[in-house]
């Protein structure tokens, strides 16, 4: 009986853990104060909410400006529509971001920021949102590189002119004094930002597409991110996203990419076509040589007229020529004969023929 009660009380105390857990966490926003804003732009409404504690509401009150003002310049920027119909901020500190301006996680319409960043960088964690929707996964540098500069731009655009130089002024400052250059084709992003490195990657991957823009045009880049972010092939890495932005743009820009490689970018892009032609060539003979093994008997029959070429006997050519198999030449000869020979013999020259045929045919071997 004890045993019972015991087990009954544990039960309870377990599910009562569990359910207040999934309680808490499906109604964790209700211990937040919000404000929100909804901007209306190509026919689609975007929801624009902040989530804040007691003591921030000045900074709630400064994203949600930043956020909703530049919201309209960002899908000028990108020339398509939000990706999402409502997007969700959260606000948090650099130590609880790993040191990065904030977190957001592919086709994610959650936004946590870190307030104690030098500036207030929601707008390009918003303008990220473009880069990281759907299946579509890009370089580190094209992602926070271009979501920067249109950031920069966005910024100008809605009217936000000094917060747009703050913006670039931060990502250089960050990077200054930093020597040791690298290719930022080669640099992954570690999981926590606090190296001179990750800021430089930032800034230098920023001066990429500021120039890229400015030698193109918006609407160049705009329909080539189109593009990009639409096409089957999901995985891009930096060499076939260099080719294909040349290729679609107006003017040759791989100069520009000069600071990706830290080398000839002509050299490295002529070595990945020649591996991609490489690549489609091999799957091809592949799927030949599939297509050859399964139809084989078919492809046989259609391509019996060859026999003609390696027949040296004129007469033998010409009823290859005509009934186009040795086969069929046996059928038709035999056809003849019986319409000629006595039934009753008919059988008897056909068993001496093909014995002297398999006789002879032995001895050549």
């Amino acid at each position: 009986m004890a045993r019972d009660l015991k087990k009954r009380i544990l039960i309870f105390v377990i599910a009562y853990l569990i359910m207040s857990t999934i309680l808490a966490y499906y109604f964790r926003e209700d211990s937040l104060n919000s404000i929100n804003e909804t901007i209306e732009s190509n026919g689609k409404k975007v929801n624009i909410k902040v989530f804040f504690s007691e003591n921030e509401e000045i900074w709630a009150q400064e994203t949600l400006a930043l956020a909703s003002g530049t919201i309209e310049s960002l899908i000028k920027g990108y020339d398509k529509n939000s990706p999402h119909n409502t997007i969700s901020i959260y606000a948090s500190s650099l130590d609880k971001t790993n040191n990065y301006p904030f977190k957001l996680e592919y086709s994610s319409d959650r936004l946590t920021m870190a307030k104690d960043y030098p500036i207030n960088p929601v707008v390009w964690g918003i303008s990220q949102m473009w880069l990281k929707d759907g299946n579509t996964r890009l370089p580190d540098w094209i992602v926070h590189g271009q979501s920067a500069y249109i950031t920069y731009w966005a910024l100008d655009d809605a009217g936000f002119s000094q917060d747009a130089c703050l913006f670039k002024e931060m990502l250089a400052t960050n990077a200054k004094g930093f020597e040791d250059i690298f290719a930022l084709d080669e640099y992954v992003l570690p999981k926590n930002a606090d190296e001179k490195e990750v800021h430089y990657l930032f800034y230098e991957s920023f001066q990429v597409f500021e120039s890229l823009y400015q030698q193109t045009s918006l609407a160049t880049m705009a329909s080539i991110t189109k593009d990009v972010m639409s096409s089957q092939n999901t995985q891009w890495d930096t060499t076939r996203y260099i080719s294909f932005v040349n290729e679609h743009a107006e003017i040759d820009v791989e100069a520009i990419f000069s600071p990706v490689f830290l080398g000839d970018v002509s050299h490295k892009i002529s070595t990945w076509k020649l591996y991609h032609y490489l690549e489609l060539a091999g799957a091809a003979i592949v799927v030949l040589l599939i297509f050859i093994w399964a139809f084989w008997n078919k492809i046989k029959q259609r391509l019996s007229f060859l026999a003609i070429l390696k027949e040296r006997n004129p007469m033998k050519r010409e009823l290859i020529k005509k009934y186009r198999t040795k086969e069929r030449i046996l059928m038709e000869l035999e056809s003849y004969f019986k319409m000629r020979i006595p039934e009753d013999q008919f059988d008897l020259f056909v068993k001496r023929f093909y014995y002297e045929k398999h006789t002879k045919d032995q001895e050549q071997s």
